[in-house]
């Protein structure tokens, strides 16, 4: 099963896509998320505190933008595999 990046704004599903296809997405006039190499990351918002940005790229974990109310769950089995060690 391939990974996708589910994209909600308000609890509701805006879209779907691949983390296998390469692309750049304008979820609307406040953010645009980046999806490559299978790997998302929030390119742009007009978030004041840009955290959603400066989390950087994602494979597994979610990416949340609370101002604008969109969050980016990653569903689907990943390829790698994470080594915890303690």
């Amino acid at each position: 099963m391939n990974q996708k990046a589910y994209i909600y704004q308000d609890n509701i599903l805006l879209a779907e896509y691949s983390l296998a296809d390469n692309r750049t997405v304008e979820i609307n006039e406040h953010a645009t998320i980046q999806i490559k190499d299978g790997r998302v990351r929030m390119l742009k918002s007009d978030c004041k505190n840009q955290l959603c940005v400066k989390q950087k790229w994602s494979s597994n974990l979610p990416i949340i933008c609370v101002p604008n109310k969109i969050t980016i769950v990653i569903k689907g089995k990943s390829k790698k595999k994470m080594l915890i060690t303690s």
